[in-house]
């Protein structure tokens, strides 16, 4: 047996090779996933219009290493970045419609890339803005509620009951700010002696006498 530092160097080692692992796993699925996409492409820039049946007999041939379940999520990335277009096949196999894929060129899938990523920024501003107003909505609703001191029931919420009861108290409120009916004593008794006589002079000059 080593000295203890010795074995304490062991140890270390051990643990570096333990964390490193995990990355060097990471490193080769990544590279993995290069050499699936560079080889697919590749049989789609050699042969305009290929299909995914036809990719598949190619790898079981060239790279039987590759899972052909993968061609159809690859093939789908592609479409969905612009890579490459897919159209139907003119021919049927076994009576169903299946596609066939060409690389786009540079400069269009470019363009489509840039228009695609606009697109994105202008639903994220308006689910930004969708968002914001929702929150200043019901920061005014609660601020509603805070002032009349209860539960804000928004209208359209509310039963019939409710409402029926609110047409009600409107009504009263109404009623109470109606002016009250009047009478000669009633106007006579608030009158000062220089108001009523303001009154008789303004009486005869209107009426007369």
């Amino acid at each position: 047996m080593g000295s203890i530092t010795d074995e304490m160097k062991k140890v270390i080692q051990q643990w570096d090779a333990e964390n490193n692992q995990p990355q060097q796993e990471i490193k080769m699925e990544t590279k993995k996933q290069h050499t699936i996409t560079s080889v697919l492409l590749g049989y789609i820039a050699n042969k305009p219009g290929i299909t995914s049946i036809e990719i598949k007999k190619q790898l079981a041939v060239h790279h039987p290493d590759i899972p052909p379940s993968h061609v159809s999520s690859m093939l789908k990335q592609f479409v969905d970045n612009f890579s490459v277009t897919r159209v139907h096949a003119p021919e049927k196999v076994e009576g169903r419609l299946i596609y066939s894929y060409t690389i786009r060129p540079e400069a269009e899938r470019d363009k489509m890339q840039a228009h695609a990523k606009l697109q994105r920024q202008k639903a994220k501003a308006r689910a930004e803005y969708a968002r914001s107003m929702k929150q200043k909505k019901l920061a005014e609703q609660a601020s509603y509620k805070e002032s009349k001191g209860g539960t804000f029931v928004p209208y359209e919420k509310q039963s019939i009951s409710d409402l029926a009861e609110q047409y009600k108290e409107v009504n009263v409120k109404v009623e109470q700010a109606k002016p009250a009916e009047w009478s000669v004593d009633t106007v006579l008794d608030n009158l000062t002696v220089k108001q009523a006589r303001a009154v008789h002079i303004a009486l005869k000059e209107m009426f007369g006498g």
